[in-house]
């Protein structure tokens, strides 16, 4: 197991910056995913380690070794591209095994024999060795690819997107597959996504990145309850969650005042957002914060506007009083349909304030 650092790392291609001063340490056998939009710095973050390209500045490391001016041949890392990249020509077995060749053309074929069927054995491949690329499924393909970056016995595993050309449940497939073969070989893996969901279930740690600069660092769990920023907040989640300036307000109880609407906040609000009672906020209000009940004569109601159903939850687009559209979710059982007139309850415990000059997250008692 081998860590990676990225210490101030910069790169830009003339006056564009793709990536400013990254700071990054990733510990040996950890599986990090590296998400964000389209342009945000992730994969030039991936082709730096690479050695795909240089950095202008700053120092990279793998396992305490600086690799700024190694080539990527030796660098002792694999990668894995979302094409798959596999020789179309080769049998399954001649795909795994070229890795082997490649490096050292007199290795015995019982060396390579024995590697080839133990990595095959641990993907599920033992059976189709002798099939070639076209005879295969996206996800056995995807496989292959995998087991070609294993067979080198790698210190680090570099993941490009590697899920984005398969159907929706097949990912989710490969997504435990590859989670499992993380956990059975304990190997440190960089994986690019700008798939949030990929992210979320297979990384021990995300780095969330925007414009070139790394957001959050942290893990799932932080990542989506302790966004450090609107960005993160507004980038994480199933549903993109409601952002809503206003103020925290006391008098008949705690609640969120906006222009457009008002929510009346539950008890834990008191540790959570009374500390910024009287100050301007922008509110992270994901479907989940948000309690509906049967009926209200309170300043806190709100009418469905639309129901939809997912799975075990249906989600009820609601318009508050004042015009503001937020996002709640509800048991499938409760009956809530369009044009109910319904009370909503905010669950300060899953709600984030934010300083609307600097989009920073505020944290009571920081």
């Amino acid at each position: 197991m081998t860590s990676v650092t990225f210490a101030g790392v910069r790169k830009t291609y003339g006056d564009a910056v793709a990536l400013a001063g990254l700071d990054l340490a990733i510990e040996p056998g950890e599986f990090v995913a590296l998400l964000g939009p389209s342009g945000s710095g992730k994969t030039t973050t991936l082709n730096l380690l690479a050695g795909l390209i240089d950095a202008d500045d700053g120092e990279i490391r793998i396992g305490g070794r600086v690799v700024n001016d190694v080539t990527p041949d030796r660098r002792d890392i694999a990668m894995v591209f979302q094409n798959y990249a596999l020789y179309p020509h080769l049998t399954v077995f001649e795909n795994l095994e070229f890795p082997l060749r490649a490096r050292d053309r007199r290795v015995a074929a019982t060396v390579v024999e024995a590697k080839v069927d133990r990595v095959a054995g641990t993907l599920g491949l033992g059976d189709l060795l002798h099939r070639y690329p076209k005879e295969l499924s996206g996800g056995q393909q995807q496989r292959v690819a995998l087991g070609r970056a294993m067979i080198r016995e790698p210190k680090v595993f570099l993941l490009d997107e590697p899920l984005s050309n398969l159907d929706a449940r097949l990912r989710i497939r490969m997504r435990r597959d590859i989670k499992a073969l993380h956990e059975a070989i304990g190997s440190t893996i960089v994986y690019v996504t700008h798939d949030q969901a990929e992210a979320m279930t297979l990384a021990t740690r995300i780095a969330v990145f925007a414009e070139g600069r790394l957001q959050q660092f942290a893990s799932p769990a932080e990542i989506y309850a302790r966004p450090a920023n609107l960005f993160v907040a507004g980038f994480l989640g199933e549903r993109e969650p409601v952002l809503m300036a206003g103020r925290i307000e006391t008098g008949d109880g705690l609640a969120f005042v906006a222009p457009d609407g008002r929510l009346a906040l539950d008890a834990a609000a008191a540790r959570h957002l009374a500390p910024f009672a009287g100050r301007p906020v922008v509110l992270c209000i994901r479907a989940e914060a948000l309690r509906p009940s049967r009926g209200t004569d309170g300043a806190d109601g709100a009418v469905v506007a639309q129901v939809e159903l997912s799975g075990p939850d249906a989600i009820l687009y609601c318009r508050l009083d004042g015009g503001a559209e937020v996002v709640a979710r509800a048991d499938p059982a409760d009956g809530f349909a369009k044009g109910d007139r319904i009370g909503l309850t905010a669950d300060a415990a899953r709600l984030t304030a934010f300083d609307p000059t600097t989009g920073a997250a505020l944290r009571a008692g920081e």
